[in-house]
């Protein structure tokens, strides 16, 4: 089993060698930008490391099927492969991607401060709902799973229709828990920072969540409110 990284990274320069200190340059890891610095390319061409960019600023969808896109034309990824998933300004603090149940297929990387913790209990989690609990801020899944949702996500995993903040995990959400997938809210690794209980403080919050509530109904998809 191999794993496979990918950050997003949007003004995040400071950011990069955290990220090398916890995985090393050697670790399939792979930056994705879309407002790449110099100091950016100073830094990962200093270290060796593959890094993408992406016209579209601010589209994270996009972002990170790219970077899936070329861990999938440069590895020969195998079903059981695992391909993480990090923002940008998300370090891990503590990293045990390993203590799992062998049936996983999508995990769900918890956060230092996490608000999904006030409701959910660690382990298996429903996305099968309107309101679920698959942030992308951090999250692990594995190849065959990512495939799974191709099929029914018109070729790609996240849908790049989302250009605005929010949302475009809970749809991916929905369509995991369609697929029947197992998926857990897993603190065996534990990101920096906080999430959840924000959403509103962000201005375009309310149109993603429109748009959101749009493509389930053209894709005739009526998860469960709660």
């Amino acid at each position: 089993m191999m794993h496979y990284r990918i950050v997003i990274s949007h003004g995040q320069t400071g950011y990069i060698p955290k990220f090398l200190d916890v995985f090393g340059t050697d670790s399939n890891i792979l930056f994705v930008f879309d407002a790449m610095t110099d100091a950016d390319l100073h830094l990962v061409q200093s270290a060796g490391i593959p890094y993408v960019c992406v016209l579209n600023e601010g589209n994270r969808p996009l972002n990170r099927n790219t970077g899936l896109r070329y861990w999938e034309q440069n590895a020969a990824m195998r079903d059981d492969d695992v391909i993480e998933f990090f923002d940008g300004d998300r370090i891990p603090v503590k990293y045990m991607p390993d203590s799992v149940p062998d049936d996983w297929d999508v995990l769900l990387y918890t956060c230092e401060n996490d608000r999904r913790l006030e409701k959910l209990k660690i382990g298996k989690v429903t996305t099968n709902v309107l309101c679920n609990p698959f942030y992308s801020c951090g999250f692990a899944m594995k190849y065959g799973a990512v495939k799974k949702i191709y099929g029914m996500n018109d070729g790609s995993l996240f849908d790049e229709s989302f250009t605005q903040w929010g949302c475009e995990d809970q749809y991916l959400g929905v369509m995991c828990g369609r697929a029947g997938m197992n998926i857990y809210l897993h603190d065996g690794v534990i990101l920096s920072g906080k999430v959840g209980g924000d959403e509103m403080s962000h201005p375009k919050y309310r149109e993603s969540l429109q748009h959101y509530v749009n493509r389930l109904l053209e894709k005739n998809i009526f998860p469960h409110i709660s």
